[in-house]
């Protein structure tokens, strides 16, 4: 059976979403909050679905336990052109 990632259809929405929750990281990451942020407009479950298999939040949107540098390295455009390929 082949393997299963989750992926978005551009990296602009996952990175605008990881560079909010930087700043800011509220207490539940769900559609709507991502609807509020206008962070990942029509993208909002593709960027739940990439957050939840990097461990960055759980099944019910709430903040897991981060690698300081995960968060940290998504900014960059080569980072960028990675994200794509996940």
């Amino acid at each position: 059976m082949a393997n299963k990632y989750p992926y978005v259809p551009s990296a602009e929405p996952l990175v605008k979403t990881v560079s909010h929750l930087r700043k800011s990281f509220p207490r539940e990451v769900t559609a709507d909050t991502l609807r509020k942020l206008g962070v990942a407009p029509k993208n909002e479950s593709y960027v739940i679905n990439v957050l939840r298999f990097l461990n960055i939040i759980d099944d019910e949107g709430k903040r897991l336990r981060l690698r300081p540098s995960l968060l940290s390295s998504i900014k960059t455009k080569r980072s960028r052109r990675n994200l794509g390929t996940l």
